[in-house]
């Protein structure tokens, strides 16, 4: 565009030093309003659990780098955009990136993009989508992300679910016209018991704060189905990692976006074909 040529040769006739001064005071400004998100952040998990470390939120919303080679040549795979510009975009870690082979059953006729990256946390997570966005533009966004988070012990219900929202107002800048579903935590662990009882402080908080949003929904799972009826010995649901899922796992997933855009929107949003309540 000609103002953009304008642009490029008045920069040009900047000197270095000065090009250097308003690259700074780009990323200040940007630091800035980071600092102003964290702060709501701080405040809103204060409020709701009387007090959160800042150290916890600190750690879980602080955009961090692939920290192994392997899964930063992951993360830049996953930027690439295949086939026609996809609608639907799947945002998390290893539970989404094995999503891939049941995409097709799950999400037929949508063109999705699979923006999951094994071993994720939400920083990493949050580091991706301000420094590899993927170019797509999406309709509806699909998260699945915090179970690396709490597997780390140290980590805090009120840490994990701060990473877990600061990731959905992420998404929410970078795609602002687009509805995305929050899938809760799920069981994992023998008799699926691991960390239960800070998993479900997680899932509580997340529902409170997305109830009535507007722009994202809680997506609760029935855990006795994709548990079998917490059977961790013998659950066709479930890898035998007990974290991992199963073809069968990922419909319940799919079971569960539908009966919530069902109850927001009156239809399948995931599957425009689906408009009627059965």
């Amino acid at each position: 565009m000609a103002w953009k040529g304008l642009a490029d040769r008045a920069l040009k006739t900047v000197s270095p030093f000065s090009r250097l001064a308003i690259f700074l005071g780009t990323e200040m400004r940007k630091a800035l309003c980071y600092s102003v998100v964290l702060m709501c952040l701080l405040n809103t998990l204060a409020a709701a659990e009387g007090e959160c470390d800042p150290v916890q939120i600190r750690v879980s919303t602080t955009p961090v780098i692939e920290q192994s080679p392997g899964r930063l040549k992951r993360a830049i795979d996953v930027r690439k955009v295949q086939g026609p510009n996809p609608d639907l975009l799947l945002v998390g870690d290893s539970l989404v990136q094995q999503w891939q082979p049941h995409v097709s059953r799950d999400f037929p006729g949508r063109a999705v993009h699979n923006f999951g990256v094994g071993g994720d946390k939400t920083q990493e997570v949050l580091w991706r989508l301000r420094n590899m966005k993927p170019k797509v533009s999406p309709r509806e966004i699909v998260v699945l992300i915090g179970t690396n988070n709490l597997a780390d012990k140290s980590a805090t219900p009120c840490g994990v679910s701060g990473g877990i929202e600061a990731v959905v107002e992420e998404i929410g800048y970078q795609w602002p016209e687009a509805f995305t579903f929050v899938v809760q935590l799920l069981p994992r662990g023998e008799h699926f018991e691991f960390r239960s009882q800070e998993r479900r402080e997680v899932n509580n908080y997340l529902a409170k704060r997305f109830a009535g949003s507007g722009t994202a929904a809680f997506v609760e799972v029935d855990e006795g189905k994709i548990s079998c009826s917490w059977n961790s010995r013998n659950c066709s649901m479930f890898r035998p990692d007990l974290l991992h899922l199963q073809a069968d796992g990922y419909g319940i997933l799919r079971q569960a976006l539908r009966q919530t855009s069902i109850e927001l929107f009156d239809k399948d949003r995931l599957n425009p074909a689906l408009t009627q309540k059965n």
